[in-house]
C-alpha cells in the first residue's frame, strides 16, 4: 500500500504499486473480497482495538498469547498462523500451492469460515484446500462477533440493523466499543460499550440463551434503538425462539425472512446450519432463547503436521 512506502507515486514503466485496483482479474476482485470482509467484521475489529488500547493485548495476535499453557503454540510450529482478536484464527498461505498444510487448531470447537465444517481441537489441518481466494480462516467455538451491512467506508450507511453472528459453546462474553467514528471526541469519554452473554451446551441439543445489555455511554449520532439479528450455527431447527418471553414466528423461506421484520428461520444451506433470528427494534437490554437446538457435529483432526 501506498503508506508503507511500497507504492511510488509515479511507478517506473513495467512497475506496479500494491494497491488494489492497480491489478487485473482474478486479483482485482480476491482484493475487494477481503476488503469488503474486512469492512463487514469493523464492529468486531474496532472493538478489539478499543480493547488493544486499554489493555495492551494486540488485536493481531500470536498463538502462544491466545494460548500459553499449549505447548504446541509455544513452539515455532504456529509461527506461520495467528489470531485476529480472540475469535478468528487466521493461516495465510504464503507460498505457490493451493493446498496449506499443518494448521493446527488448539483445544475447542472450530469452524470454517468458508465451509462452516466443524473440528475438535487440539490437532493438525493438512491437505486443506486454499486456491488463490480462499485464506484458511477458523471461527472459535463460542465466538460473539458483531457485523454490520455492508459498505464502503465508515459512516457510508446508518447501521440501523447490527448483527451478532455466534457459534454457541459454553458460556461466552463480547463486549461491544462503539463511537462516532471520525472525531476524538471518545478521548472525552463519547463512546459506548454494548455486552453480549451466551450461554449454550458444549455439544448436543441444549437451549442457548443470547443476552444483549442496554449500550452504556453515548456519542453524536448513537441511534436511541435499532434492529438486531443474529446468526446462531446451530446443526438443526430449534424447538421454539422467544425474545423477552414472546414467541418469535418460525418462517419457512429465507424469502420470508428477508422480507420480515421479526421471525427466525434456520437456514440448512451451509454444512451444519444457520438459525437466523431478527428480534426486531429494541432500545435497551433484551434476551433471545433458542429452546431445543442442536450444535454441529465435529470432525477429527490430525494427531501430527506433516513432515
Amino acid at each position: 500500500m501506498t503508506m508503507s512506502g511500497w507504492g511510488p507515486t509515479d511507478p517506473t514503466a513495467g512497475y506496479q504499486d500494491k494497491q488494489p485496483w492497480r491489478f487485473s482479474e482474478p486479483y482485482l476482485s480476491i482484493n475487494r473480497k477481503y476488503l469488503k470482509l474486512k469492512m463487514q467484521l469493523m464492529p468486531y475489529l474496532y472493538s478489539m482495538s478499543r480493547n488493544a488500547s486499554e489493555t495492551g493485548v494486540p488485536s493481531t495476535r500470536s498463538m502462544v498469547l491466545e494460548y500459553p499453557n499449549d505447548p504446541v503454540a509455544r513452539g515455532n510450529q504456529t509461527s506461520g498462523q495467528f489470531m485476529a482478536g480472540d475469535s478468528f484464527l487466521v493461516a495465510p498461505v504464503v507460498s505457490d500451492t493451493t493446498v496449506r498444510n499443518n494448521i493446527y487448531l488448539p483445544a475447542g470447537t472450530w469452524t470454517d469460515y468458508w465451509t462452516d465444517k466443524n473440528y475438535s481441537g487440539p490437532g493438525w489441518i493438512n491437505n486443506y484446500s486454499a486456491p488463490l481466494d480462499t485464506l484458511p480462516l477458523f471461527v472459535k467455538g463460542g465466538a460473539i462477533v458483531p457485523v454490520w451491512p455492508q459498505m464502503n467506508y465508515i459512516c457510508e450507511k446508518p447501521v440501523s440493523t447490527l448483527t451478532y453472528d455466534i457459534h454457541p459453546h459454553g458460556n461466552s462474553s463480547f463486549t461491544l466499543y462503539e463511537d462516532d467514528g471520525i472525531t476524538r471526541a471518545y478521548q472525552h469519554g463519547a463512546f459506548a460499550e454494548q455486552k453480549v452473554n451466551v450461554t449454550a451446551p458444549t455439544s448436543g441439543t441444549g437451549d442457548v440463551r443470547v443476552t444483549v445489555g442496554s449500550p452504556s455511554g453515548s456519542f453524536t449520532g448513537k441511534p436511541s434503538s435499532r434492529a438486531y439479528d443474529l446468526g446462531l450455527h446451530v446443526a438443526k431447527a430449534p424447538s421454539s425462539v422467544t425474545v423477552n418471553g414472546t414467541a418469535l414466528m418460525p418462517l419457512s423461506t429465507r424469502s420470508a425472512f428477508a422480507g420480515a421484520s421479526s421471525g427466525w428461520f434456520h437456514d440448512a444451506s451451509g454444512r451444519s446450519g444457520v438459525l437466523r433470528i431478527k428480534a426486531g427494534s429494541q432500545s435497551g437490554a433484551f434476551s433471545v432463547t433458542a429452546a431445543g437446538v442442536t450444535l454441529p457435529a465435529t470432525s477429527a483432526v490430525s494427531a501430527s503436521p506433516v513432515k
